[in-house]
């Protein structure tokens, strides 16, 4: 799997040097709940990024666009679903249809495989029709 140019840092320069090098990008909560944004002029301001990134770390993630798959996987149980929202975060959206699907074998046993590696009980797989990928723990 394909995972999408990312950056998770608390560095100023770090950011804006990742954000010069692709068209849209949005940024992640490491934690605490927020919802993923579009990166814009306006965060990149610098004060304003040099106050956000002393409270936490950001991740930021090359934007790709596409159908919005999501694998959930609990221990060793995968739930995948297409998420139909026109906003980029569906969270955000009352009104998101999720729209249950069965993963190609192969497909699943990745799920498994990536949740292992990290260690993790459970996680979220994020892909999208071009087949790249991103994940939340």
């Amino acid at each position: 799997m394909t995972i999408p140019a990312t950056l998770i840092s608390n560095d100023a320069a770090e950011v804006r040097e990742f954000i010069k090098a692709y068209q849209k990008a949005i940024f992640k909560p490491v934690y605490g709940g927020a919802h993923n944004k579009f990166m814009t002029e306006a965060h990149l301001e610098l004060n304003r990024l040099n106050m956000a990134l002393s409270i936490s770390s950001v991740t930021i993630q090359e934007y790709i666009s596409g159908t919005n798959i999501r694998s959930y996987v609990i221990s060793e149980l995968v739930y995948t679903a297409e998420i139909r929202s026109p906003a980029l975060d569906f969270r955000e959206d009352l009104d998101a249809e999720l729209i249950p699907i069965d993963l190609p074998e192969a497909v699943h046993k990745q799920c498994l495989a990536i949740s292992q590696a990290f260690m993790v009980e459970w996680t979220a797989i994020i892909g999208v029709s071009s087949q790249r990928v991103s994940m939340y723990f």
